[in-house]
Parts: C-alpha cells; structure tokens; sequence
C-alpha cells in the first residue's frame, strides 16, 4: 500500500504509488533534501463518481469531459452547446 496516508493504492517505489513517487521525484530535484510524506499532496480524481462526463454522463476522456465536450473545451476554451447537433 501507499505510504501516502488514506491513498490506498498498491506501492509502486519507495514505497508509494506511481502517482505520489512520480510527485516525491519531482520535489526531490527542486529540492537539496529528499521529501517527505507531509511535502506530497492528495492525487486528483477527475470525472464524476458514477464514471460518467460530467455534461452529459458519456464515457470520460479526460478532465471529467467525453470526446465531444473536451474537444469543444481544447478548440473554444469553453462549452458550446449552440453549435451542437442534436
């Protein structure tokens, strides 16, 4: 398990998951003393809980949006739901 305390996640190296060992790596190049748990901070979950995007509940992608709601967010920065064919 994680060291990270309430991760949960199997151990990757030096005892933490590949998301909190990919953050101590990064902190221990900036940094003259090696990191320790307290430096690390909670991973981020993205998307909704049921798995859903969170516009309109279709497979994720990435950032919590399907293909098409993530696209328009890349493109135009925002939602366009005006340019939507339905």
């Amino acid at each position: 398990m994680c060291a990270y305390p309430e991760c949960g996640k199997e151990a990757y190296c030096r005892g933490y998951c590949n998301g909190h060992y990919r953050q101590w790596l990064k902190l221990s190049k900036r940094k003259s003393v090696l990191p320790t748990v307290r430096s690390l901070t909670p991973l981020r979950v993205l998307g909704s809980r049921d798995g859903g995007c969170e516009v309109c509940g279709d497979p994720i992608k990435s950032s919590g949006l399907c293909n098409r709601h993530y696209t328009q967010m890349f493109v135009h920065g925002r939602l366009t739901p005006e340019l939507e064919r339905v």
